[in-house]
This record gives structure tokens, C-alpha cells and sequence, in this order.
């Protein structure tokens, strides 16, 4: 993997942020010995981590972009990330997704999500929050997260120094944002 990367951005040298998160869903882990040993998020930890020393070798400014989530959402006990990775929580749960329309930043301020997020970040890595949202916001009969709602959340990052909030928008979901309402 590390070596395929090193290729990778030797032709796309222009790239700084590389993303190798989690795959939807849940999967069993490996099973072998070796692997068994450990939880699955500490396995995954581990391989994020080796690729990342092997990258940096060669392109030590790059960052390697990874997720909490799904079932690698809870930072192993005693974990250390290495340098130049950035977890990206998903704030949703197995439980369920963050609460929104809190003018205060309730929905994640002050959560389990937070508190998730600041585990990875004093882990090491560089932490932000993945904030589905399309899916949140829509899926609640609302717009796109109102100004208030925004500012409490990212004055928040900055006080207890998360790098702020991702998101991914999918052309569809710009429809159902609209057909909604």
C-alpha cells in the first residue's frame, strides 16, 4: 500500500491529502493469530500507521486522512497515532446520527462525539469532524445547517483544537434537499 502511494503521488505531485478511511459497513477482521490479538480498530491503527511512516519517508508533508467510524469508531486505550495522520470522526454512531438544528452547537458540543474526537487527538493525530450534511439536515426536514448552528460548532473546534468539519455532497442528495422542503 505504502509503496503503491509513494508511486501514486510521484505522478500527482500536487496532491498533499490522501484519504484511506474505512469502508462503509461492517466487516469481520482477520481472524489469524497474529491478528486476533488486537481489536479491529487497533489493527487498523496500526496499518494507517505503517503506511504513513513508510509515505513520509519519501514525502514527509503529506497527510494521510483516515476515519472513525462504523466499527472503528472508539480510539483503542493507549493508542499513539503517528505524525501527519487526520482522523475524520463521523458523527453519527451505531446508535445513530448527531442531533441537529441547535442554534448552540448542542448536536455534537459537549457529546460523546466530542469526547470520541478528543481521544484520537490526544492519540496524536490531527482530528476533524465528518458531518454528513446532506443526509442530517434533509433527512430532518431542514436546509443546510443554519449560520448560528455552523458558528457554535466551528468556535468549538477552535477552542478544544479540532480542525473543523468535512462533508461529502453527492449531487442526488442536492434534489432530495429540495424536494423535501
Amino acid at each position: 500500500m505504502a509503496n503503491n502511494i509513494v508511486y501514486w503521488l510521484s505522478k500527482n505531485p500536487a496532491i498533499q491529502r490522501l484519504g484511506l478511511s474505512a469502508q462503509d459497513g461492517i466487516a469481520p477482521q482477520c481472524v489469524c493469530p497474529e491478528c486476533s490479538k488486537y481489536t479491529k480498530t487497533a489493527n487498523y491503527v496500526y496499518f494507517v500507521n505503517e503506511v504513513i511512516k513508510r509515505v513520509r519517508k519519501v514525502y514527509p508533508n503529506v497527510i494521510l486522512c483516515t476515519s472513525a467510524y462504523t466499527d472503528l469508531w472508539d480510539c483503542p486505550e493507549g493508542t499513539k497515532m503517528e505524525e501527519n495522520v487526520f482522523t475524520s470522526e463521523a458523527v453519527w454512531h451505531s446508535t445513530g446520527l448527531c442531533a441537529v438544528g441547535k442554534p448552540d452547537g448542542s448536536c455534537i458540543n459537549g457529546t460523546f462525539f466530542e469526547e470520541s474526537l478528543l481521544k484520537w487527538k490526544n492519540a496524536g493525530a490531527k482530528v476533524g469532524y465528518y458531518h454528513y450534511y446532506m443526509g442530517c439536515y434533509p433527512a430532518r426536514q431542514r436546509y443546510m445547517p443554519a449560520a448560528d448552528e455552523m458558528q457554535a460548532l466551528h468556535r468549538r473546534c477552535k477552542e478544544v483544537g479540532i480542525e473543523g468539519i468535512t462533508t461529502q455532497v453527492e449531487c442526488y442528495n442536492f434534489w432530495n434537499n429540495i424536494f423535501n422542503f
